[in-house]
């Protein structure tokens, strides 16, 4: 069982976004950038936020921004299914599959980047860290620079976040 997966340029700035959080959900910035058939993910912590940390939910928060690539038609899904695993499987089967297929490619194909801005986590000064997933699941937090960023990106502007959108976060959350 195969699936043909593409990724379509997609630019999308999400304020909150709303993930699953250990006790009610969650929110943060999220910016999704997919370019040539990579992802670039930004997930920032808000300001006067008090839920869940985006460093503690970030398979969450991972999982909610591959599914809105997925909602948002940024992906083209071809099933290669032979006839007898047509007739042998059932749908929600199928459907499981198929999900666990696109959440694999675009892991494959991502850069999580998680940032705090100055002021909302332990370092005063804001940080940074490109974030990678084991075969198993595990997240793994390479702290770097911003300038180290940009030039893997090749992109200055898309770590530029405007200081008043996050500070009036609160302001969007019912839109």
């Amino acid at each position: 069982m195969s699936y043909e997966i593409d990724l379509i340029d997609f630019e999308k700035d999400i304020i909150p976004f709303v993930f699953s959080g250990f006790w009610n959900e969650g929110h943060c910035f999220l910016r999704i950038k997919v370019k040539d058939g990579k992802v670039v993910f930004l997930c920032a912590q808000l300001p006067n936020y008090s839920g869940t940390s985006i460093t503690n939910a970030i398979e969450s928060v991972f999982e909610f921004a591959v599914n809105e690539i997925v909602e948002s038609s940024a992906i083209r899904i071809r099933e290669k299914l032979s006839f007898w695993e047509r007739i042998f499987n059932k749908k929600d089967t199928l459907e499981k599959k198929k999900k666990h297929a696109v959440f694999e490619h675009v892991k494959s194909k991502s850069i999580l980047i998680e940032h705090y801005p100055p002021g909302t986590g332990i370092n005063d000064n804001g940080s940074y860290a490109r974030v990678v997933f084991s075969p198993s699941g595990e997240p793994t937090w390479n702290y770097t620079t911003e300038e180290k960023l940009k030039n893997l990106l090749n992109n200055e502007m898309l770590l530029e976040i405007g200081d008043k959108e996050l500070e009036n976060w609160k302001s969007k959350e019912n839109c």
